[in-house]
């Protein structure tokens, strides 16, 4: 019998065709994952250690944990480095640089033209440092200055130029944080005093000596400017460069591996200091981002299943009718005394060589398909990808298409070994038997409730899916679901279909005909009618994930980087000028100017803000009414009432994001009057609201808005002015542009601080956007799969049914008759699958972005797309009606004679 099964497949190579195309493409999308999946990883891994450069250690002090923030500023006396390199020697391995991790903001000031740029000082080595020199070289002596490119050309500065550079200093070395400070000793000096402390503005003319360039994106602004330690610490206001913070230290060593591996366990066991490698800082990034990471790979995991699965329908299909077709050949085959066990096993291997087939051109396909979007740069610039295949990555999609098509098969094969000898002479006859079809549907029925049931169930854990219980019964849930309905469709579709058609019959002979033909045939018009509504479903799955996935992560970025650009410390004087020149510049879409002042919460005080550093202290601004505040803030500011005595809320801690219960009152006094006990004394009592926003400024403090006129009625005084900008999201310039701009508006004053969130959220939504667009990819693939689906259905039924078009045509019925009744036969049966379709698919996809992102972001947004769902339908016209056209011309090209003598 094995001998018999490839002249069969070649035989019917053209209808095995449709379904191997099936299954190549769910394989070629899990490949696609896969690589995807591995690449982003290590683009990660690469992102995150640009700070390395050429370094291969990093020296870092172990971090003492407060409830929202963690203390970890040291001076770089603290990191003992002659120590190190005295351990080094011990173990003969040469310490060749150091590069200290520290940043500050400085001003590049050219005459009246100004840009604000983030400084780093040199590091021994020049390779060290996560910059190139495009041009001269960087600083050696103090008064030297290496400056970002574009802004060299902004400014039409070059290489020996004098500029003049200031820098904000409000940093004592005293009040560094050093291993044995205790840390409820800085949360009590941070508490006891304002933020607003007084600072010093430190100007130094530089010569520009080197022309640097960032273009992988170590540094937020665009590039970073370089200046010599001694420079560096002069800047911050410190005597010596030993005396700067530090976030840690990048070593660059030289000498065996394992000597390199005893330095750092003798530097942890002597100095109490952790020493890692880049690929232990790596490895220890990709665990932190196994989260994100793990969330986007089982989205896309999920698709190509579900793909997979979709195509094991049509699979399963085109094999029922080719054994319905066959039954004959088996029938002879009976008779020359070939055995049922043979006969199924036949139909099983031809299903197996065929998934082998595919699997393997599908994992081809995939390789090929994501070399060229990686080369192609399809997933944007800001991160370096590269193909990485693995033997998971080559042997996993070709398991899962071998499994799919021989499982798809299995019906098929059982079908086969019903055949007796006598079938030979009988007539091709393939309507089920009334008792089969009744058990049939109520095993559907059961499935069906069971997978509603399930997913339901699932749904109410969908924050804490982090545990793959919730995750594997949602899946369960929506694959029971969608089986009940494939299962149930041969009653539903045809009653669904005799409704709807009572009234289209009467619009012709042609559609009297299709109905007619719907209620005479409903097994083929079921099987029509289920790829389609496998189509649509998938179509719709992914089109309401990404929609859903889309709105949920802007949510969560609105509400993290709740402002675009913030610029606070500014003298109350200078507000309104400076309003009005940031109105003209291009890029800026509105402007609030708000009188801030620092207050203490004195009453009903939440428990959550007397555990931060920042305490019990509120950053209160003034806003004239709501709609300014909406114009700047990010997230939505539902209607509520205002007036003074209304304070609105963050309901989240800046740092951690964890939220805050407040009472329905509390009372404020400003920071002079806060630890009076003097009833006489000023206290204000406010009813509170709350809103989710975070990152208004930079210092930590905890945010709320109160109304303007409590400034002017002088019952809250305002330290400083708070500039919130929202960017315009049509202008032509970049983020980093915008940010340049705006620090090129705001006046030379020590206290100013300028907050740039818009930057670090554009970088999110690029890598968001990057995800969805093979949500996109996918909804190409699902339409591809809806196609074949319909068109092979529509195919092997316009071709069984050979003899009863022939006579539809003997006895008059035109050509562009039978064209019509198959297209309105599509089309009713398009309608009624996709609407179901649609709602299946709204369903599986808002509860797949639910379980996935749900405890990852701690967020979800239900959003329907209407828009895309209305084209989804019209594709799905379109398809079915396209598909159409191939099998009316089928039935068409045979002329009635030649099909009446067909047996």
């Amino acid at each position: 019998m094995h001998h018999l099964t490839l002249p069969m497949m070649k035989h019917n190579l053209r209808k095995l065709i449709p379904a191997g195309i099936a299954v190549l493409i769910g394989t070629m999308f899990i490949t696609c994952t896969l690589i995807f999946s591995d690449a982003f990883s290590q683009a990660m891994i690469i992102r995150n250690t640009l700070s390395f450069a050429s370094s291969n250690w990093q020296l870092t002090i172990p971090k003492q944990q407060t409830n929202d923030a963690e203390v970890s500023l040291h001076a770089v006396r603290d990191y003992k480095l002659d120590q190190l390199n005295r351990i080094a020697k011990t173990q003969s391995v040469a310490i060749d640089g150091i590069r200290v991790d520290s940043v500050n903001q400085i001003r590049i000031q050219q005459g009246d033209e100004g840009y604000t740029e983030i400084a780093i000082p040199t590091a021994t080595r020049s390779s060290m440092v996560p910059l190139d020199i495009v041009e001269g070289h960087q600083p050696t002596e103090p008064g030297q200055i290496a400056i970002p490119k574009s802004t060299a050309d902004s400014m039409k500065l070059h290489i020996g130029d004098r500029v003049r550079t200031t820098a904000k200093s409000e940093l004592d070395a005293s009040e560094l944080d050093t291993p044995e400070q205790d840390v409820s000793e800085q949360q009590h000096s941070e508490t006891d005093q304002p933020q607003d402390s007084v600072a010093t503005l430190i100007e130094e003319p530089l010569t520009i000596v080197g022309l640097t360039h960032e273009p992988k994106g170590s540094y937020i602004y665009g590039g970073a400017a370089l200046v010599t330690p001694a420079t560096f610490a002069k800047f911050m206001g410190l005597p010596s460069f030993n005396d700067v913070p530090c976030s840690s230290v990048f070593v660059q060593m030289s000498g065996s591996e394992e000597a390199q591996q005893q330095v750092a366990e003798q530097v942890q066991k002597q100095l109490g200091l952790t020493l890692q490698s880049r690929s232990e800082v790596a490895s220890q990034i990709l665990k932190n981002q196994s989260g994100e990471n793990d969330a986007i790979k089982m989205s896309l995991l999920s698709f190509g299943v579900l793909s997979l699965f979709v195509a094991a329908l049509v699979i399963g299909n085109t094999f029922q009718v080719l054994v319905a077709q066959r039954r004959r050949t088996f029938a002879l085959l009976r008779i020359i005394g070939a055995q049922s066990r043979q006969l199924y096993f036949q139909v099983v291997l031809e299903s197996a060589l065929l998934g082998l087939a595919s699997s393997v051109l599908g994992v081809a396909c995939g390789i090929g398909a994501m070399a060229l979007a990686i080369s192609a740069h399809v997933f944007g610039t800001s991160m370096t990808m590269h193909v990485v295949i693995t033997t998971s990555t080559l042997i996993t999609p070709i398991v899962f298409g071998v499994l799919a098509t021989i499982v798809a098969s299995l019906s098929a094969a059982r079908m086969a070994t019903h055949v007796t000898p006598l079938e030979a002479l009988q007539p091709l006859d393939l309507v089920e038997h009334t008792q089969r079809q009744r058990v049939r549907t109520v095993f559907g029925t059961i499935v069906l409730l069971a997978g509603v049931s399930l997913a339901i169930w699932a749904a109410q854990y969908w924050k804490t899916a982090e545990n793959s219980t919730w995750l594997l019964a949602a899946i369960t849930g929506c694959v029971l679901t969608f089986s009940g309905v494939g299962i149930t469709a041969h009653f539903w579709i045809p009653q669904l279909l005799r409704l709807i058609g009572k009234g289209v019959s009467k619009i012709g002979p042609s559609a009297k005909l299709a109905v007619a033909n719907i209620a005479k045939n409903p097994r083929r018009i079921t099987a029509t009618g289920l790829a389609l509504l496998i189509g649509v479903t998938l179509i719709s799955t992914i089109g309401t994930g990404a929609a859903c996935a889309k709105q949920t992560m802007n949510t969560k970025l609105n509400t993290k980087y709740s402002v675009d650009i913030s610029v606070s410390g500014i003298p109350n004087d200078q507000a309104a000028s400076l309003k009005q020149r940031l109105h003209k510049e291009p890029g800026i879409q509105s402007v609030l100017a708000a009188p801030t002042a620092q207050v203490k919460v004195t009453d009903n005080v939440p428990e959550a803000m007397k555990k931060t550093p920042h305490g019990t202290d509120l950053l209160v601004m003034g806003i004239p009414n709501l709609q300014s505040l909406k114009s700047v803030l990010n997230v939505t500011v539902p209607p509520m009432h205002w007036d003074a005595d209304q304070i609105l809320l963050s309901q989240l801690l800046p740092a951690s994001g964890a939220r805050i219960q407040y009472q329905p009152q509390l009372t404020i006094r400003e920071y002079q009057h806060a630890d009076s006990s003097d009833p006489s004394e000023p206290a204000l009592t406010v009813d509170t609201h709350v809103l989710n926003f975070r990152n208004i400024v930079d210092t930590g403090d905890t945010v709320a808005f109160v109304d303007a006129s409590l400034f002017d009625q002088q019952v809250l005084h305002a330290q400083s002015t708070t500039m919130l900008i929202r960017t315009d999201t049509t202008a032509q310039q970049s983020e980093s542009e915008i940010v340049h701009t705006v620090s090129n508006a705001v006046p030379d004053i020590p206290q100013v601080s300028i907050v740039a969130p818009v930057v670090e959220k554009e970088k999110w939504n690029t890598t968001v956007n990057q995800v969805l667009l093979l949500f996109v990819v996918l909804l190409a693939v699902a339409v591809i799969i809806a196609l074949i689906g319909v068109a092979n259905t529509l195919s092997l039924s316009v071709i069984e049914r050979t003899r009863e078009t022939a006579t539809l045509r003997a006895i008059g019925m035109t050509r562009q008759q039978v064209r019509r009744s198959i297209g309105i036969e599509a089309l009713l049966t398009t309608v009624v699958s996709s609407l179901v379709g649609l709602m299946l698919g709204t369903g599986f996809g808002s509860l797949g972005v639910a379980m996935v992102l749900g405890p990852v972001v701690h967020e979800f947004t239900f959003t329907i797309d209407w828009v895309g769902d209305a084209v989804i339908l019209g594709i799905a016209i379109a398809a079915a009606l396209i598909a159409s056209i191939s099998p009316a011309q089928i039935a068409n090209r045979v002329s009635p004679v030649e099909a009446l003598a067909v047996e």
